[in-house]
């Protein structure tokens, strides 16, 4: 059986060449927060890498309940 519960948030992240975009969005789509971090590019793949993991995880502190990053 598929899972229809969609209560609690969702995490989105937008990796560009010179920043990413961080939102929470409620079970109802509603934009909670916004943030943005520089995308270290000139330090190589390895640090965008490690960027977008540390972003994820600090979305990820700020909200308990999160049912999917994307």
């Amino acid at each position: 059986m598929i899972e229809t519960d969609w209560s609690g948030h969702v995490i989105a992240l937008d990796v560009g060449g010179t920043a990413m975009k961080g939102a929470i969005l409620s079970s109802d789509n509603t934009v909670e927060s916004l943030h943005r971090w520089p995308t270290p590019r000139e330090d190589g793949p390895d640090a965008v890498v490690n960027a977008v993991f540390a972003a994820i995880h600090e979305l990820l502190e700020r909200t308990k309940d999160a049912r999917a990053v994307g």
